[in-house]
């Protein structure tokens, strides 16, 4: 699924009772930076790149390109992502990411920035579980203590985990799922939802990933190790809280810099 490349912009959330999937970037943090550092709004659709490609920009301006860790090449420059350069009509950038998944690209006018450090944790980790509707048909704690990797089998619509499986041999009926349901397949693989994930399925579902850790969800890549950890909704919500209110400091910081 390397080099591929789509625009995205925010997440249609009011289509999900037709059927219609949220979209919206893989990883939202990186997104509103990559506007925020070139003078745009951070909400503005922006370019997400999955892997490497080389690209022809169509205007002249001030490109961010943030995510996935890797080399930018501007003409005779090469210089690590993250941060913003100045492009001419028609000149070809390349972009190869080397830890993560999504990079973002913005086309600004205003004067850019490097950011100091990664908008966030990448190469995978522990992410944060709520438990799903069927959680009890699992043994959890065995669940718990496994280590997983992300299969080659990666996308906009899922994560598949390759690693222990899950046997459970259930037909359920289909029911809603979000951004973030694990859902385990009949071959007893789970597979966690992303933006562009079924809005309902059959399989039961064993967790669903905690707001606060979609971004870094979204980045991760091909063979990344995964685990997971159970908290509780009130638990979930304060860590979204205090993860809004950090990435909300940030954009003001980089609006009001010369």
């Amino acid at each position: 699924m390397y080099g591929l490349l789509s625009r995205q912009s925010r997440p249609l959330l009011d289509l999900r009772k037709f059927g219609v999937p949220p979209g919206g970037p893989l990883d939202h943090e990186s997104a509103q930076l990559a506007n925020a550092i070139v003078g745009n709004d951070p909400g503005s659709p922006v370019w997400e790149l999955l892997g490497s490609s080389e690209l022809t920009v169509a205007r002249a301006g001030t490109l961010g390109i943030v995510g996935a860790a890797g080399i930018v090449r501007i003409g005779g420059r090469s210089e690590a992502t993250n941060g913003s350069w100045e492009v001419a009509a028609g000149e070809r950038v390349h972009v190869e990411a080397r830890s993560g998944f999504a990079v973002y690209l913005a086309l600004g006018t205003g004067r850019g920035r490097r950011l100091s450090d990664l908008p966030s944790s990448l190469s995978g980790g522990t992410f944060r579980l709520l438990p799903g509707p069927q959680a009890q048909l699992f043994d959890l704690a065995a669940f718990l203590s496994h280590e997983y990797r992300v299969s080659h089998a990666r996308d906009r619509v899922g994560t598949r985990l390759e690693g222990p499986t899950l046997a459970h041999g259930f037909e359920l009926t289909s029911e809603p799922a979000c951004v973030g349901t694990v859902q385990v397949t009949n071959a007893g693989a789970p597979v966690v939802l992303g933006p562009d994930g079924p809005t309902i399925g059959g399989y039961p579902k064993i967790g669903v990933v905690a707001e606060v850790d979609h971004d870094r969800l979204g980045q991760l890549a091909p063979g990344d190790p995964v685990r997971f950890e159970m908290v509780c909704l009130e638990e979930a919500r304060r860590l979204l809280a205090e993860s809004r209110q950090s990435l909300d400091r940030r954009l003001r910081e980089l609006s009001i810099q010369p």
